[in-house]
């Protein structure tokens, strides 16, 4: 197991050494150094602060500051337009910072939480289906492309899958056997989660419902350490099944308080009421707002929850409609996205193996293993949350426009692999020699897909759709470039003795912090410098996601397919960074 993990960390870092900080991780590592020395909570609100305080304390011990107080820096924290060039000044204008030193603290600090989403993975499935099975299902994740990727990044989206995971894991273990301290821990874990990202606000229906669902059970529910403690009566069984609402309920609201340091206003000085007025101006009476955000300005009134997290959730539910975003899906473009995007991504970017053990899986998750722990056989809530959970957030993902890639879907992942790990408990109960080499060759074959695409882990399809080399034709933006390989571009433009070339970025690194002569074409990174007519003849360099024109324009798309048909393509940096050499336009 120890092995395993290692190999984990030990390919994180080769990703961390790799790719330049992606689209999101300016703004969450910067609002993670605001909120520790300025204890100001409304930089860059659409997500909640977990993982930006894990990431901005390291970052502040690496030597992070910020930039002096002034009027325009006061005025501009609550302007959302202003949030990305915001970041990028943090990082990379500010005297003292080394925004690369900084941005590898970050990323160290947020690897132990990806490490807590392959520990419950280990332990679940060992419980379900035996040690076998728990180390296969550890190695599925150890060395599964998508978790690699994702878990590196100054992002909330690896952090949020492992305490989604955790919360139910300790639920399970509660409603396998009553204890105070697993609905403690259910709570603080649940509690983090909402913390470090608003998608964890599926678990509150949940916990109520698979809680009354065990008291009208009629089965016996253990209770305490021994095995002597039995809830037989339903009496006793509805009693414990409020008591372990009360808990959870309870640990987490204390929880979230503490990420927000017990105090009611976002920032030192301020008052309470952003919550409300959001609520006002964002959706006004032609829109009226969700019922739930109309409670949440009463609440936050009250003191029962923390402004800032109040008010980044209305941004967070009236943000599709204030930034309209477009999707991609196998060359087509959408402001109102697929039903089906996220089965697609999974089915394009899961390694396949992964995905046979799963369905493998699927079948037998209810069928005990002679090899898994007695005190953990109850298979039927297993099921129900190993199943049920992932399917009913890919359900409410569905409902959504905002298709941006398969991170939004990552707390799949875990639940995913322990049924993976099922799978391989199936293969060696069948025809032992056969079943254990089919097992085995699906664990190879992950390990060797793992190995063939690192460092660009980012960039990984699997094999029936073509590969990296082939992910454009399907999808874009963070599911294949999302700004990482602008650290690898002067590389490959020294090593072909290219010195200056045209170059439309998508992402919020900064450029010329990898010393890069270029021309900041239209449409991509400009902050410092205007956009710029390209050089030509000359070379010109365009991240996948804006050559397929999700943030463009159509006359922008139509200007840079006029542009890059007068060129021939030269490399592909990255699978993510398109090099064109094109020719001077005609007289």
């Amino acid at each position: 197991m120890t092995a395993l993990l290692a190999i984990f960390v030990a390919e994180c870092l080769v990703a961390e050494r790799a790719d330049a900080p992606t689209y999101d991780e300016t703004t969450h590592l910067s609002q993670g150094l605001l909120h520790w020395v300025r204890g100001d909570y409304r930089f860059q609100v659409d997500h909640p602060p977990l993982a930006k305080l894990v990431a901005g304390a390291l970052a502040r011990i690496a030597g992070g500051r910020l930039p002096a107080d002034s009027p325009e820096w006061r005025a501009d924290l609550g302007n959302r337009f202003e949030h990305r060039a915001w970041a990028w000044r943090i990082l990379y204008r500010t005297p003292g910072n080394d925004a690369e030193r900084l941005v590898m603290a970050g990323r160290l600090a947020l690897v132990p939480l990806a490490l807590l989403s392959l520990l419950v993975v280990w332990r679940w499935t060992r419980a379900l289906h035996g040690e076998a099975a728990g180390l296969a299902a550890l190695a599925l994740a150890a060395f599964d492309p998508n978790l690699v990727a994702h878990s590196h990044l100054v992002t909330s989206d690896a952090a949020v899958a492992a305490l989604m995971v955790a919360t139910t894991y300790a639920l399970w273990r509660a409603l396998v056997r009553w204890r105070v301290a697993w609905c403690l821990a259910a709570g603080g874990a649940l509690g983090l989660a909402l913390a470090t990202k608003y998608s964890a606000l599926l678990l509150l229906p949940v916990i109520p419902f698979l809680a009354a669902g065990r008291a009208l059970d009629p089965s016996p529910w253990p209770a305490g350490r021994t095995l002597d403690r039995v809830l037989a009566t339903p009496p006793r069984r509805l009693a414990a099944a409020a008591a372990l609402v009360m808990l959870v309920g309870l640990a987490a609201w204390s929880t979230l308080w503490t990420a927000y340091r017990f105090r009611a206003a976002a920032a030192p000085g301020l008052d309470v009421g952003l919550t409300a007025r959001a609520v006002e101006t964002w959706f006004p009476s032609a829109a009226p707002a969700p019922w739930p955000l109309t409670l949440l300005g009463p609440a936050v009134d009250r003191r029962l929850l923390p402004d800032a997290w109040g008010f980044g959730l209305v941004y967070a539910m009236a943000d599709p409609r204030l930034t309209p975003r477009v999707s991609y899906l196998a060359g087509e473009l959408s402001a109102r996205g697929w039903w089906y995007y996220f089965p697609a991504t999974l089915a394009l970017k899961t390694p396949v193996a992964t995905l046979v053990l799963a369905a493998l899986g699927i079948v037998t998750i209810r069928s005990r293993s002679p090899a898994a722990h007695p005190d953990r056989s109850d298979r039927r809530w297993a099921a129900i949350l190993v199943l049920g959970l992932p399917l009913a957030f890919l359900a409410v993902a569905a409902m959504s426009s905002l298709d941006l890639g398969l991170r939004q879907v990552l707390p799949v992942y875990p639940f995913l692999l322990i049924l993976a790990g099922g799978g391989v408990a199936a293969c060696l109960r069948w025809r032992r020699p056969v079943g254990a080499a089919l097992a085995l060759a699906g664990l190879a074959w992950v390990a060797t897909t793992s190995v063939r695409v690192a460092p660009d882990y980012l960039a990984y399809f699997n094999e029936p759709a073509g590969g990296p080399a082939h992910g454009l034709r399907w999808l874009a933006d963070s599911n294949l470039d999302w700004g990482q390989a602008l650290r690898q571009l002067p590389g490959w433009l020294e090593q072909r003795g290219i010195r200056e070339v045209n170059l439309c970025y998508f992402g919020t690194a900064d450029p010329e912090a990898y010393g890069l002569t270029h021309v900041a074409l239209p449409g991509g990174t400009t902050y410092g410098r205007p956009p710029s007519p390209p050089r030509l003849p000359g070379y010109v360099a365009i991240s996948a996601t804006h050559l397929v024109g999700i943030h463009h324009s159509p006359e922008l798309r139509a200007w840079y397919r006029e542009l890059l048909a007068r060129g021939r393509l030269v490399g592909v940096v990255g699978h993510a960074i398109h090099v064109y050499e094109v020719a001077a336009p005609p007289p």
